[in-house]
């Protein structure tokens, strides 16, 4: 899908500083997934999994979960946060529930994680991160192969991996330089392949194949 260009234009670095004041202070790195609550669907839980095998390594990390369950799946957050104080990393993971800024949300992360354990179809999350300049670690599968560059402008992991998806995560931790260049090819990728003009042209190229 097309994404107006102008809309990310107007997230300022201040907006997102803001942000990332309120929920995590701190050093950081800071990695989140900023979407619906969703159990295996979307993989809140393999990221909590990751977060367990980074904390020793990156004491100063922050992992935000942005977004709510649907309501009648509240399960879903209470849940999740089981899982942190099993792990023991209740200290390191911050839940914001429903934000009203989810832009400045995603331009106050150092990296943008889609862990989803089932396909998505065209994760609008990770567009929206890319045109942020933002690098993005998402799962293999779905979409979001045809999304993320990988080892370019994000990585791509197994679903389901905890391990791969650490792995994937301490590499961008450890390399603020790798962030910075992954996160200037995302955005320019997002200007060549999914603003509105591209997106318009494939459509009409396609109607074009097909009516000839």
């Amino acid at each position: 899908n097309g994404f107006p260009p102008d809309e990310f234009a107007r997230v300022t670095p201040d907006r997102g500083a803001a942000w990332r004041a309120h929920w995590c202070p701190g050093p950081g790195p800071v990695a989140g997934v900023v979407g619906r609550v969703k159990l295996r669907r979307k993989g809140q839980e393999t990221f909590l999994a990751a977060a367990a095998l980074l904390r020793e390594r990156f004491p100063a990390a922050r992992f935000l979960i942005v977004g709510a369950p649907f309501p009648g799946n509240e399960e879903h957050l209470d849940a999740l946060r089981r899982q942190a104080r099993e792990l023991g990393v209740q200290d390191c993971i911050v839940f914001t529930g429903e934000v009203e800024d989810g832009q400045a949300a995603l331009a106050a992360l150092d990296v943008v994680v889609l862990p989803s354990g089932q396909p998505e179809p065209f994760g609008g999350v990770v567009i929206e991160a890319m045109a942020l300049g933002r690098p993005v670690v998402g799962t293999a599968i779905g979409g979001t192969p045809e999304q993320i560059e990988d080892g370019v402008t994000g990585l791509l992991v197994p679903p389901g991996d905890p391990a791969a998806l650490a792995q994937a995560l301490a590499r961008l931790f450890e390399d603020a330089a790798l962030r910075a260049r992954m996160g200037e090819a995302a955005r320019r990728r997002f200007q060549s392949h999914f603003t509105f003009a591209p997106f318009q042209q494939k459509v009409l190229d396609l109607y074009r194949e097909l009516a000839e």
